[in-house]
């Protein structure tokens, strides 16, 4: 005895924009681990990845009325939009990490302004000016390499994720980064 058929993806993305929950509700499983596994891949975060989807999900509910079979696939639009959704969110980690790395550049000179100043401790202060010196020398790539690093406690491969360098080519920079530190500290 056969199944019944399952109704196509492009014929649900149809009733979802008609209001249909429960057409979304097929969809979402006919469609979900897939879409699941293409942001997992560009994230490798599930956390980041399920929320993600999750937004996916909630966009095609809303925008599903303006679906058109004859412009675009079914299938072709839920995978544009789980990509773009995901590198988008790539895209928010990303400037998040940058306004973080200024902020912690602020606060360190801020302490040294009031250290200079005479309202903190000058506890290391020359040992501080000298590493922010060093730091503040280096490039872009060298500073976000060695903030995801050092400060957030990221491995190999996880930088290279982050920042589109090579695991070989992040081991490089932080080597290079930290003899030029080791030298700056040594004088």
């Amino acid at each position: 005895m056969s199944q019944p058929a399952e109704p196509s993806i492009s014929k649900l993305l149809a009733e979802t924009g008609q209001g249909s929950r429960s057409a979304l509700r097929e969809l979402y499983r006919l469609t979900s681990p897939e879409l699941y596994g293409r942001i997992l891949t560009i994230l490798r975060d599930p956390q980041a990845s399920r929320d993600v989807l999750e937004d996916t999900y909630l966009r095609v509910w809303q925008t599903a009325h303006l679906f058109d079979p004859e412009d675009h696939g079914a299938k072709a639009m839920l995978n544009t939009l789980a990509r773009t959704r995901a590198v988008n969110r790539l895209r928010e980690d990303k400037t998040l990490r940058t306004v973080a790395r200024g902020t912690q550049h602020r606060a360190l000179a801020e302490t040294l302004r009031q250290e200079e100043s005479g309202k903190q401790e000058p506890a290391g202060q020359d040992f501080i000016r000298e590493v922010s010196s060093c730091i503040d020398g280096m490039g872009q790539e060298y500073r976000e390499i060695m903030c995801l690093a050092y400060t957030r406690a990221l491995e190999y491969a996880e930088i290279s994720n982050v920042t589109g360098f090579t695991q070989d080519q992040v081991k490089s920079k932080i080597r290079e980064a930290l003899e030029v530190l080791r030298d700056t500290l040594r004088k």
